[in-house]
């Protein structure tokens, strides 16, 4: 068994699925590295459909009924059997809820925040549920703070108009660019409010090695930093937010172009964002 293993993650989001001109289509293929072992990551609907022979072929399910019933039980009311199938019960009232539960970050927000308020939470929409969930995460960052900094935590906290914006065009150009160099959207956002998004976990910072394309690329390897969202719904929760204001006032027909190639679950809290 070959000790190189080659992980090409989000396959997705790569920008020359279709090529077969690509060192990506010749590795999958086992054109190149014969000897490697390779591991291709993408969402179902971009399931490459040439690739070499003998291929496995692994489907993550989410976070099961079975999962969450067990992380419930150990982490949450215990062997209160009621308790768990009450706040099973409230998830499966809202099968959009329910499917975005599928993640095991948003469950395990949800089952906490539903049982510790006594199950007196209730959420008709996946925009309620995200709305209080965001504020959850500035609210536990806020309550370990000294008071004089409160107030601008607050602010920081409601005004993200820059930040929509950038997680808008992000998501709506002809490549989603969902990986940003850190200096350049620190600078873009402000350093305050880009460190506070960062300490409650929104943002993502990775170091990436980058070897120049060059013939002397070995004097040329650097590290930089690059910086994502926690998972893709953040994006889409704050494009949303933009789309809610460009359309604020304006006539119908420009709906189509900010909303053209964005995902039905941004255009849905959109929608929510707007009757608010």
């Amino acid at each position: 068994m070959s000790s190189v293993l080659v992980l090409l993650d989000g396959f997705d989001e790569y920008p020359d699925q279709e090529s077969t001109e690509t060192d990506i289509y010749h590795i999958m293929k086992k054109d190149m590295f014969q000897g490697f072992n390779v591991i291709l990551t993408t969402r179902p609907s971009c399931v490459p459909t040439d690739f070499a022979p003998h291929s496995d072929r692994v489907r993550l399910t989410g976070f099961g009924e079975e999962a969450r019933k067990k992380y419930v039980e150990k982490a949450v009311v215990g062997k209160c059997g009621e308790a768990v199938n009450e706040l099973l019960r409230k998830l499966e009232e809202n099968p959009v809820l329910d499917d975005l539960c599928q993640v095991p970050l948003f469950f395990v927000t949800f089952a906490h925040m539903t049982y510790e308020g006594e199950h007196s939470l209730t959420f008709n929409s996946v925009t309620s549920f995200f709305r209080y969930m965001i504020s959850c995460f500035h609210s536990h960052m806020k309550n370990k703070m000294r008071d004089k900094n409160v107030t601008n935590f607050k602010l920081l906290e409601k005004e993200h108009k820059v930040l929509d914006k950038i997680a808008f065009e992000a998501l709506s150009g002809k490549n989603q660019k969902l990986v940003w160099n850190r200096e350049q959207l620190r600078n873009e956002l402000g350093h305050e409010f880009y460190d506070q998004y960062l300490r409650i976990g929104i943002f993502v910072e990775e170091e990436v090695l980058n070897i120049a394309d060059t013939p002397n690329a070995q004097y040329d390897i650097q590290y930089n930093t690059e910086v994502h969202f926690y998972h893709k719904i953040f994006c889409e929760w704050y494009a949303a937010h933009y789309i809610a204001e460009q359309l604020s006032g304006r006539y119908t027909a420009c709906i189509n172009k900010l909303l053209k190639k964005l995902d039905p679950l941004t255009c849905s809290i959109c929608t929510d964002l707007r009757v608010d």
